[in-house]
């Protein structure tokens, strides 16, 4: 009942449209006005898309448009879009395509070739069929196997997976400055150099366990024309083992217990003087501390930062030479103490730009009577992949040693090199 409806409709249309229209127009014209409305109807569209922008409303994903290039058929919905009243918002591009359909509906019937509900009742049982293989591969495969197959052939290489990753840094850095005698400010000449290694040993099973070895190694020299008991001194002098075991807990804690122990390679002696002020072992300490360990690190590895948080932290100090003792807070005539206090160590590493690192450890060690303060700040400008320049910063403080009235408790230590510089 609604297609015969429909139909009338059409006619109806079809008829006014003709009326309106010269009754004198052949055959031809009428295919060529059919072809251009088709044609104009095509070119709306084409301008719609020209300035189509994605809506989120509105999406290719179930196009209007398929109906206009797919096979001639006649399909009841666009004419009843076309026809309805009851929607009360229609999409405009629909009502073109409807239009396009429709015109082609009631001039040129004949080029219909298909219905909608014919098509949409189609089954593709016609197109079903069981494919058999005409072969068994499994029997295929297991004569194959027992005729030409052999283990005993095959060349397999089995690897264990290694947790452990090593890293070193060696560099050599030199510094001269010349002073002329009648220089009109005064000074003096002098050069000096500094050696050092970074070693890394570090272990992690990706899973819950994690060890970590770092050696540091740094001994430098300078000359002092105006020393006349010391021709070369030492300026910087380091001997620093860390050892770090740590169990994780969530994503970026662990459990930790950290060892770190430090001494120095070479006597040191203060200007025009033959008292010896430090040596190795002289003193030597350890650290030994249980807490908490944070660890981040960026995506790009650009930033990384780990901190060990230890509420209990045990201090051991040597000193080898009995007459030192005192200036490292030792009672006279005693070589060792022990200490008990809280420990947080801070080490970070950023790279702001490609050949710029900062390199940073901040060491907080008390026992509740005395505190001890240490932030070494390094940083490197990477000239190429031998060489660079190193800024080094250090402040420091420390209220348990030997000092004159006059001297501060605050510390501070800087240079600037130039030199070799290598990683592996």
């Amino acid at each position: 009942m609604n297609r015969f409806i429909f139909l009338v409709l059409l006619f109806i249309w079809a008829t006014l449209n003709s009326i309106a229209q010269t009754p004198a127009r052949t055959e031809k014209q009428k295919i060529e006005r059919l072809g251009k409305f088709y044609s104009d109807s095509l070119k709306q569209l084409k301008t719609l898309y020209d300035n189509w922008k994605y809506e989120k409303a509105d999406t290719l994903a179930n196009p209007y448009y398929f109906r206009l290039f797919a096979s001639p058929t006649f399909y009841d919905k666009a004419v009843q879009e076309l026809f309805s009243l009851s929607t009360p918002e229609k999409d405009y591009r629909a009502i073109l395509e409807c239009r396009a359909l429709a015109s082609v509906y009631a001039q040129s019937p004949w080029l219909i070739q298909h219905l909608s509900d014919a098509i949409e009742s189609a089954t593709p049982s016609s197109y079903e069929q069981v494919i058999k293989p005409s072969v068994q591969l499994s029997k295929q495969v297991a004569e194959k196997t027992n005729d030409d197959f052999n283990l005993e052939n095959l060349d397999i290489a089995v690897h264990r997976p290694s947790f452990w990753t090593f890293r070193a840094n060696v560099s050599f850095q030199l510094m001269q400055n010349h002073i002329s005698d009648n220089w009109y400010k005064g000074g003096e000449s002098n050069h000096s150099f500094l050696a050092t290694l970074n070693a890394q040993a570090n272990f992690d099973n990706k899973q819950k366990i994690i060890f970590n070895n770092h050696l540091e190694m740094k001994f430098g020299l300078q000359s002092s024309n105006s020393d006349t008991e010391h021709r070369y001194k030492t300026n910087t002098d380091l001997i620093r083992l860390t050892n770090e075991l740590g169990i994780k807990a969530s994503k970026h804690w662990y459990y930790s217990a950290m060892l770190q122990s430090w001494t120095q390679f070479y006597r040191s002696y203060k200007k025009n003087e033959r008292r010896v002020r430090s040596d190795f072992m002289s003193p030597f300490e350890s650290l030994f501390t249980l807490g908490m360990k944070y660890s981040l690190r960026t995506k790009n590895n650009r930033f990384s930062v780990n901190a060990n948080l230890s509420p209990f932290a045990c201090d051991f100090k040597y000193v080898n030479r009995m007459g030192l003792a005192p200036s490292f807070g030792l009672k006279p005539d005693h070589h060792t103490r022990f200490d008990y206090g809280s420990n947080v160590t801070i080490t970070a590493k950023w790279t702001p730009w490609k050949n710029i690192t900062w390199d940073s450890r901040l060491f907080y060690y008390t026992n509740y009577k005395y505190t001890q303060i240490e932030w070494e700040n390094t940083i490197y400008l990477r000239i190429n992949r031998f060489l660079s320049t190193k800024l080094f910063l250090y402040p420091r403080f420390d209220d348990n040693v030997r000092r004159k009235d006059s001297e501060s408790y605050f510390q501070f230590k800087e240079f600037l090199s130039v030199g070799i510089d290598y990683s592996f």
